[in-house]
């Protein structure tokens, strides 16, 4: 497995600098290809599964493959697994969803349509009964939508699967977020499983924040305390004697902890296990605890034979680190507007977009967020090529780049902008832009980008930083037809009447009155086929607190 480094996280630190302060990744607004939308596909690390013996190794392990498009929509979304080199030595799982096609090493999964137009696929993976260790194969995926193609690198998407013998050591993830309030501490249920083929000899459990929000309570001999930005972030425990069999779950004695302060904003905390051969350590000032010894105690009794001791290296550390979300009831967090215009053809009508406070607190802290300078909020939004901009709120203007996540639909140059507000949003309140836009030909649900970029905090939902504009327009003298909106957390409904307007922004109290109509935002919708091994997410981002 390597080293377990307990440190700060590179990929937050990235999240960090994209969702508050602006920064852009570098995505040019450009027209659509001709075939619709393209999307990046990215296979995440390969995998390791156990031998299968006394009953242990039975479980699917995932194999994950990540697609996104940027902000279009997917629509029709299939992948076709390719399994054939594990071939006599593993064996893929069937989820819902999923249909074997030339023999059981051969799938096609229907994921169906992707508003989001990003998320994750999985198929599980075990080997055979009767595998042995260093066999070696890889899964191939190709990843297809009805409306767009692939930008290939050139590399095969494909996930590399080893059969391995030796400990696999395993924390259980407590999910992308529990409940912390601020001003108590609040227990880490975490529990340690030898899900391999052999014991683990030494183990070690770590607990660390991200945020420099929480600290880390207890003082405990076999434990090492870290001091970050002047309290503990995070504790180390060894246990030199422990040995836990194949099967075998063993808990904490006195649970790990995290006490957030009072007025605290939402946290992260990073936690896992580890063999001691696999060399856990911690960056930063560490001190020994000075009080009693924490101990493991089994909490599950072990399962079929008992396998050879080995003090080896963690064969498979994909199960050994996770990163956990704490609600502490008090997060800044912003979101999209969009909605549904309903216009004619070669008639101006009302384009509404903004920003909403979803959050707890205040949006008052002015940052970089964009090109134009600084805001409590900015607004990027990308009108298709198949309207005219006929009017431009003065907070407004052209946009030459924006943020992951801004595009339009359609075909041609779309036409980009951003608004900055440094207007105070309270919780609950909106800033709408109204843009005057002429539909030039006939529409059905083509759609303008929105970003938000704010002052948000770690806690924030970023997926409901993107959403979307819809347009439909009929011809002159036909009565428009409205699709069905799916439901979302933002929108603002356009009519098709006219509108010269060229103001800076419009503040409403709430944004929740009867002049909203729910939309679907991109990243809102989850698809999931089957048991856990097919999911259709968005990846959850952390940033920091603003």
């Amino acid at each position: 497995m390597g080293r377990i480094h307990i440190r700060r996280s590179a990929a937050a630190a990235v999240a960090v600098l994209t969702a508050t302060t602006g920064l852009f990744v570098g995505l040019t607004v450009a027209p659509a290809t001709a075939a619709g939308a393209r999307f990046l596909v990215e296979p995440d690390f390969g995998r390791t599964v156990p031998v299968r013996a006394d009953g242990n190794g039975a479980a699917y392990r995932p194999l994950d493959v990540y697609f996104e498009a940027f902000g279009h929509e997917l629509l029709g979304v299939k992948v076709a697994v390719d399994g054939s080199a594990l071939k006599g030595f593993a064996e893929l799982a069937l989820p819902r969803g999923c249909a074997y096609t030339t023999d059981h090493l051969h799938e096609l999964c229907s994921l169906g349509d992707s508003p989001s137009g990003f998320g994750t696929f999985a198929v599980g993976v075990r080997a055979t009964v009767g595998a042995v260790a260093g066999r070696h194969g890889d899964v191939r995926f190709k990843v297809t939508a009805r409306n767009a193609t692939e930008q290939s690198s050139g590399a095969a998407d494909s996930v590399g699967v080893t059969v391995g013998d030796g400990p696999d050591l395993a924390i259980n993830d407590l999910g992308d977020e529990i409940k912390a309030p601020a001003g108590s501490t609040t227990a880490l249920p975490l529990q340690v499983t030898n899900v391999g083929s052999s014991d683990a000899k030494g183990v070690s459990v770590f607990v660390h924040d991200e945020y420099q929000i929480a600290t880390v309570p207890g003082d405990f001999s076999n434990c090492s305390y870290e001091t970050y930005a002047g309290a503990r972030r995070g504790v180390i425990c060894t246990f030199p004697d422990a040995v836990v069999k194949p099967g075998e779950t063993f808990v904490l004695s006195t649970p790990l902890a995290v006490t957030v302060p009072a007025g605290g904003h939402a946290d992260a905390v990073y936690y896992g296990v580890g063999t001691l051969a696999d060399g856990a350590t911690g960056d930063g000032d560490w001190a020994k605890g000075t009080g009693g010894v924490l101990s493991l105690v089994k909490a599950v009794r072990p399962q079929g034979k008992a396998a050879v001791p080995d003090p080896g290296t963690d064969i498979d550390d994909r199960n050994n680190r996770y990163t956990t979300g704490l609600d502490t009831g008090i997060v800044a967090d912003a979101s999209g507007v969009g909605g549904t215009l309903n216009g004619t053809v070669g008639k101006v009508g009302k384009a509404i977009v903004g920003v909403r406070n979803t959050g707890t607190v205040t949006l008052s802290t002015l940052r970089q967020v964009g090109d134009p300078g600084e805001g409590t909020a900015a607004v990027y939004v990308s009108f298709p090529a198949e309207v005219a901009v006929t009017s431009v709120p003065s907070a407004c203007k052209t946009a030459e780049a924006g943020p992951e996540g801004l595009a339009a639909s359609g075909d041609g140059v779309p036409h980009p902008y951003v608004c900055v507000t440094r207007q105070v949003l309270k919780p609950g309140q909106q800033m709408v832009f109204t843009f005057g836009i002429k539909p030039l030909k006939v529409l059905s649900r083509a759609y303008a980008g929105v970003v938000v970029l704010a002052a948000e905090d770690n806690g924030a939902n970023y997926d409901n930083n993107v959403a979307k504009l819809y347009i439909n327009a009929a011809k002159a003298g036909a009565k428009p037809t409205t699709p069905a909106p799916s439901s979302g957390s933002g929108a603002a409904t356009a009519t098709a009447s006219a509108s010269t307007s060229s103001g800076g922004g419009s503040l409403a109290a709430t944004g929740g009155g009867s002049d909203t109509t729910p939309m679907m935002l991109a990243g809102a919708a989850a698809i999931v086929l089957g048991a856990g091994a097919v999911v259709v997410v968005r990846r959850r981002r952390v940033g920091e607190h603003g």
